[in-house]
């Protein structure tokens, strides 16, 4: 009976000969290949991701420095900073301290590099999908959570209560805002007890939030916003347009119709409410509202007859 370890004490393990001067040129190709992949290709993508975020009208956002890894390969941002004018408000800017970019390989619509984006803001875990085109920018959001009471440093206005479930896909062309279909809903919104410009709000569980809307010809379109229902103090209900204005959000442009009606618990707290909505029309206990102007002075008129 022949030795079973014989076939493997018989293989030869040495390395092909093609001579020293051979294995010296493909070593030396190989490393050349591998540095003119690299470079080029990872300046390319830093140079869409600062282009992408710094040159947004209104919106400049800064990225410190960009690190890449090869293995598993991934692009990471430190140090993000985004200023409040994003948001349409003023003072100290939001600082991201981590952002990773998983690379997924490229995509043809936009053509570009597409990447897996993790973050955390204000204790929220945010994850998108993100495509770097040379002429576009697509970000699609696909089911985040937001605890709105862990971001209401962020917002200056108006605090925020419950959780808010997240899905949109944003297209940037040209660093400005080219198409977008977002949904938000929450079944636990409210707002916190706060002072707004003096006066004392107690605490407001409007429970159902529901926001469809989606971009044409330049305007989102608002197709259905819900707030409240039969046990809420305020209920809503609002469909109409709002024009981005590119450089300062707070100007944007609205045209916004709708109605809204108070609970019998909310105006027996705040009589003073039925005094203010007493010039709008009432139709089956909800007042009718027309809603025009720049986001930061809107006008509310009653609709037309």
């Amino acid at each position: 009976m022949s030795n079973p370890n014989e076939e493997f004490e018989n293989v030869d393990y040495s390395m092909p000969k093609l001579g020293i001067g051979k294995w010296i040129t493909y070593l030396f190709l190989t490393f050349i290949l591998a540095l003119f992949l690299y470079f080029p290709f990872f300046m390319t993508v830093e140079s869409l991701i600062k282009s992408s975020l710094t040159q947004i009208p209104g919106c400049s956002i800064t990225v410190d420095e960009v690190k890449f890894e090869l293995f598993s390969p991934k692009v990471i941002l430190p140090k993000t900073t985004v200023p409040k004018s994003c948001l349409g408000q003023a003072g100290s800017p939001i600082t991201v301290k981590r952002t990773i970019l998983g690379f997924r390989g490229f995509t043809f619509s936009p053509f570009g590099p597409h990447f897996k984006l993790d973050t955390n803001i204000a204790s929220n875990n945010i994850s998108a999908l993100v495509t770097l085109g040379f002429s576009s920018t697509q970000i699609n959001i696909n089911d985040n959570v937001l605890d709105l009471e862990k971001i209401r440093d962020i917002f200056n206005s108006v605090k925020l209560s419950g959780k808010l479930r997240v899905n949109s896909v944003i297209t940037l062309k040209n660093n400005q805002l080219d198409d977008l279909k977002l949904t938000l809903n929450s079944s636990d919104f409210g707002l916190a007890p706060q002072n707004l410009s003096g006066f004392k709000l107690f605490g407001l569980p409007i429970k159902k939030l529901a926001l469809i809307a989606n971009m044409q010809k330049g305007k989102i379109n608002i197709k259905n916003f819900v707030a409240g229902d039969q046990l809420s103090p305020i209920r809503a209900n609002f469909k109409g347009s709002i024009t981005p204005n590119e450089r300062q959000m707070a100007r944007s442009l609205t045209d916004i119709s709708g109605e809204i009606a108070f609970s019998k618990d909310f105006i027996e707290k705040y009589a003073f409410i039925e005094v203010i909505m007493g010039r709008f029309n009432k139709k089956d206990n909800f007042y009718q509202l027309d809603v025009n102007g720049p986001l930061n002075s809107l006008n509310f008129n009653s609709p037309r007859k």
